[in-house]
């Protein structure tokens, strides 16, 4: 799978738009303008992480739209689609973690995997989300596991050093570590596993990956 490169979200902040390109998944620069604004709804949008506006909505949207069968991807929505519901979710709480991580796994589903349209659809809500709350650590950390389940790893790299950049994380520094490793950045990599494992990461995968690459070249 052929992925280019992901502009990251600056100024009027830029995307990635798939198509199909002689039957291999391609992704192309589009503006937040194809992805509409987040400031478009009637009602919100809310912040999932402040406490009043949670209070306010969180408990209506969830019970109507993120359901544990919608959360768990169990033979559609609740309403009408799967996606319908995340939407709507999402469309409340740009930066709802719960809905954003659903979304990832959702996007790996074989029914959705190569469908360009659906996929164009999940990048927006991440788009949307940073156009929401661009200081929001997690969004940039989900979104760099969401680019990295799509080989898209020099992106997702980008989205980690954001994510990085505004508060230092274990787990962060763990999964880009596995980012740097697969484009062949050893140091990166070598470098990453060991503030990841500083702070108390608990997985060993990245550890035993990088113990492999040693081996591999002895």
């Amino acid at each position: 799978m052929l992925i280019s490169r992901l502009k990251l979200l600056t100024g009027l902040k830029t995307a990635t738009k798939v198509a199909f390109l002689g039957g291999v998944l391609a992704f192309s620069s589009y503006s937040l303008g194809d992805c509409g604004s987040v400031y478009d709804e009637k009602y919100g949008p809310y912040d999932y992480t402040d406490e009043r506006q949670r209070a306010r909505m969180l408990g209506t949207v969830e019970r109507r739209h993120f359901t544990e069968k919608v959360r768990s991807l169990n033979k559609g929505g609740e309403t009408g689609s799967i996606m319908g519901d995340i939407g709507y979710t999402l469309r409340k709480f740009p930066n709802h973690y719960p809905a954003l991580m659903t979304l990832v796994k959702y996007s790996d589903y074989e029914t959705v995997k190569y469908d360009p349209f659906v996929q164009e659809k999940i990048d927006c809500f991440f788009v949307r989300a940073i156009e929401f709350k661009p200081s929001d650590h997690r969004v940039y950390h989900i979104y760099g596991i969401y680019l990295f389940g799509k080989e898209d790893y020099k992106a997702s790299i980008e989205n980690y050093r954001k994510a990085l950049d505004i508060e230092d994380s274990a787990e962060v520094h763990y999964n880009i570590g596995l980012a740097y490793l697969k484009v062949g950045d050893i140091k990166s990599a070598e470098f990453h596993a060991a503030q990841a494992y500083k702070k108390g990461y608990p997985l060993s995968g990245l550890k035993n990956l990088l113990l492999d690459q040693k081996v591999s070249n002895e």
